[in-house]
């Protein structure tokens, strides 16, 4: 999904998030109303490998799109229920699900965002994109998949909105960094950050009152092995020449 490829001067339509499956591949399995084990595969005995994952992720996502929908509903955003979610990461301004592109609901406490024209799509004003400053740097392969690498502190992150960047630092606390201005007039501050997950990053004012709602425009993905090796010849040969 190229979300620039479907815009207009007042909108931007991206798709609705969808499930991330934590273990690739992975089978989805169910219990029918008499006890029985299935899988894409047929009836099974027992549940299948890495159901109670599966059952995890299915939790997480019904969570989020669950507050997700009553910001998209709610004619006052101090209606909805944000207790519902928690900051689940340590160091939020220094973790890897940070960078993506994101489509905000929310802006600065007003709603921006809503309901595309068919329940898969949603529209924001305009995407943010978060990336590593820099060369593009991985974390280690687990058997869960190949992902960008956590920033280290001090470390410079890159905020593109509507053709302008800013830079954010990363931090080991959640305080409020004001990084520049949208359009000439919107503060664009990144901390006091209340969730941070594979579909949403919240963040909240002083007084506990909702300031930014976005939601993943693009999901994770797994990078590759062909474009993790290459990624990682890329950075190495960089850091060679620095020496």
């Amino acid at each position: 999904w190229d979300v620039s490829a479907v815009e207009s001067a007042k909108k931007v339509v991206v798709p609705a998030p969808e499930i991330k499956w934590t273990v690739p591949g992975m089978k989805r399995g169910w219990k029918d109303d008499e006890g029985n084990w299935w899988d894409e595969d047929g009836i099974r005995n027992g549940p299948p490998m890495n159901y109670w994952r599966q059952r995890a992720d299915e939790r997480y996502f019904a969570k989020d799109v669950k507050v997700m929908e009553q910001v998209l509903d709610a004619s006052d955003l101090a209606e909805v229920d944000m207790k519902q979610l928690s900051l689940q990461v340590t160091r939020p301004l220094m973790n890897n699900k940070l960078m993506g592109v994101w489509a905000p609901l929310v802006r600065n406490g007003k709603k921006v965002g809503g309901r595309g024209e068919s329940s898969d799509l949603l529209e924001t004003p305009y995407t943010i994109t978060v990336r590593r400053s820099g060369l593009r740097r991985l974390g280690n392969t687990t058997g869960y998949g190949t992902f960008d690498a956590h920033f280290d502190k001090g470390e410079r992150a890159e905020v593109t909105v509507l053709g302008s960047s800013f830079t954010l630092v990363a931090v080991e606390g959640n305080e409020v960094q004001e990084i520049g201005n949208v359009n000439g007039d919107e503060p664009l501050t990144f901390g006091n950050i209340s969730c941070l997950s594979d579909y949403l990053l919240v963040m909240k004012n002083e007084d506990g009152s909702l300031r930014e709602f976005w939601t993943r425009a693009e999901p994770i993905k797994s990078v590759s092995k062909e474009d993790a090796a290459r990624i990682r010849e890329e950075f190495e040969a960089a850091q060679a020449t620095k020496e």
